[in-house]
Protein backbone atom coordinates (compact mmCIF):
# COMPACT_ATOMS: atom_id res chain seq x y z
CA UNK A 1 0.00 0.00 0.00
CA UNK A 2 1.02 3.60 -0.19
CA UNK A 3 3.84 4.83 -2.41
CA UNK A 4 5.93 2.14 -3.98
CA UNK A 5 9.27 3.14 -5.46
CA UNK A 6 9.27 -0.22 -7.25
CA UNK A 7 6.01 0.61 -9.01
CA UNK A 8 6.43 1.50 -12.67
CA UNK A 9 3.65 4.06 -12.31
CA UNK A 10 5.17 5.52 -9.10
CA UNK A 11 1.75 6.28 -7.67
CA UNK A 12 0.06 6.15 -4.32
CA UNK A 13 -2.39 3.31 -4.05
CA UNK A 14 -5.55 3.44 -1.96
CA UNK A 15 -7.74 0.39 -1.84
CA UNK A 16 -11.36 0.31 -0.81
CA UNK A 17 -10.67 -2.98 0.94
CA UNK A 18 -7.82 -1.78 3.19
CA UNK A 19 -10.13 -1.19 6.18
CA UNK A 20 -11.40 -4.74 5.67
CA UNK A 21 -7.79 -5.95 5.83
CA UNK A 22 -7.46 -4.15 9.17
CA UNK A 23 -10.63 -5.81 10.44
CA UNK A 24 -9.45 -9.21 9.19
CA UNK A 25 -6.19 -8.80 11.11
CA UNK A 26 -8.19 -7.74 14.16
CA UNK A 27 -10.43 -10.81 13.92
CA UNK A 28 -7.35 -13.02 13.58
CA UNK A 29 -5.79 -11.44 16.67
CA UNK A 30 -8.97 -11.80 18.69
CA UNK A 31 -9.59 -15.43 17.79
CA UNK A 32 -5.96 -16.65 17.48
CA UNK A 33 -6.95 -19.62 15.29
CA UNK A 34 -3.37 -20.91 15.08
CA UNK A 35 -2.72 -20.61 18.81
CA UNK A 36 0.37 -18.48 18.31
CA UNK A 37 -0.70 -15.35 20.17
CA UNK A 38 -1.59 -16.70 23.58
CA UNK A 39 -5.20 -17.67 22.94
CA UNK A 40 -8.47 -15.95 22.26
CA UNK A 41 -8.82 -12.34 23.45
CA UNK A 42 -12.05 -10.58 24.41
CA UNK A 43 -13.20 -7.96 21.90
CA UNK A 44 -13.26 -5.29 24.59
CA UNK A 45 -9.50 -5.68 25.18
CA UNK A 46 -8.24 -5.11 21.64
CA UNK A 47 -8.19 -1.75 19.88
CA UNK A 48 -6.70 -0.45 16.66
CA UNK A 49 -3.64 1.70 16.00
CA UNK A 50 -2.23 3.07 12.77
CA UNK A 51 0.24 5.62 11.43
CA UNK A 52 -0.09 7.79 8.32
CA UNK A 53 -2.13 5.91 5.68
CA UNK A 54 -2.55 3.11 8.21
CA UNK A 55 -4.16 5.64 10.55
CA UNK A 56 -6.59 6.61 7.79
CA UNK A 57 -7.50 2.94 7.34
CA UNK A 58 -7.80 2.41 11.10
CA UNK A 59 -10.31 5.26 11.36
CA UNK A 60 -12.40 3.77 8.57
CA UNK A 61 -12.24 0.30 10.12
CA UNK A 62 -13.11 1.71 13.54
CA UNK A 63 -16.28 3.18 12.05
CA UNK A 64 -17.20 -0.16 10.48
CA UNK A 65 -16.93 -2.38 13.59
CA UNK A 66 -18.94 -1.47 16.65
CA UNK A 67 -17.06 -4.01 18.78
CA UNK A 68 -13.75 -2.11 18.69
CA UNK A 69 -13.40 -0.29 22.02
CA UNK A 70 -10.90 2.32 20.80
CA UNK A 71 -8.58 3.49 18.05
CA UNK A 72 -5.34 5.47 17.97
CA UNK A 73 -4.67 7.30 14.72
CA UNK A 74 -1.29 9.02 14.41
CA UNK A 75 -0.97 11.54 11.57
CA UNK A 76 -3.63 10.32 9.15
CA UNK A 77 -3.95 12.28 5.92
CA UNK A 78 -6.89 14.66 6.10
CA UNK A 79 -8.13 13.65 2.67
CA UNK A 80 -6.82 11.06 0.18
CA UNK A 81 -6.61 13.70 -2.56
CA UNK A 82 -3.79 15.39 -0.63
CA UNK A 83 -1.78 12.17 -0.90
CA UNK A 84 -2.61 11.80 -4.59
CA UNK A 85 -1.57 15.42 -5.25
CA UNK A 86 1.74 14.85 -3.49
CA UNK A 87 2.36 11.73 -5.59
CA UNK A 88 1.47 13.56 -8.80
CA UNK A 89 3.90 16.36 -7.97
CA UNK A 90 6.68 13.79 -7.57
CA UNK A 91 5.82 12.32 -10.99
CA UNK A 92 5.72 15.73 -12.66
CA UNK A 93 8.99 16.83 -11.08
CA UNK A 94 10.60 13.75 -12.59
Amino acid sequence: HGYSSRSKAHIYQWGHSYPLDVLGALDYLRSDPDGKLGGEISSNKVGLMGFSEGAFNVLNAFGMDGDVPGAWADSPPWLPDIVFANGMMKVLEG
